[in-house]
């Protein structure tokens, strides 16, 4: 009985890990890091969350924190991050940069 009682709670810790764990992947978006030159970094989303912004929208970004993880990021790169905030882009830009739809405030992912 003892035996069957550990499986059972062993069984029940490892199902409540796994949809703890997914529930915070969903709120995840994952991209495509741009690195500007003259003109704003810019993020590709390759996965969405659910009811979030759909895959392939770009945005024009800057980071919650200037951290030393944000200064590292290279051209390319993909990440993960939480979108804290956005906004349609309606201010015309640069011919010379590339074009985003969207102006976001994101955080990276630990």
């Amino acid at each position: 009985m003892k035996k069957v009682i550990f499986i059972l709670t062993v069984l029940s810790v490892s199902f409540f890990a796994f949809v703890s764990c997914n529930k915070n992947n969903a709120t995840l978006y994952e991209g495509v890091f741009i690195k500007g030159n003259n003109c704003q970094n810019i993020v590709n989303i390759t996965k969405s969350i659910p009811n979030g912004l759909p895959v392939n929208t770009s945005l024009y970004v800057t980071f919650v924190d200037d951290s030393t993880q944000v200064k590292q990021l290279k051209d390319r790169e993909k990440i993960a991050f939480k979108i804290i905030k956005y906004h349609r882009d309606t201010v015309g830009h640069f011919a010379n940069c590339l074009w985003a739809g969207y102006d976001a405030t994101i955080e990276l992912a630990n």
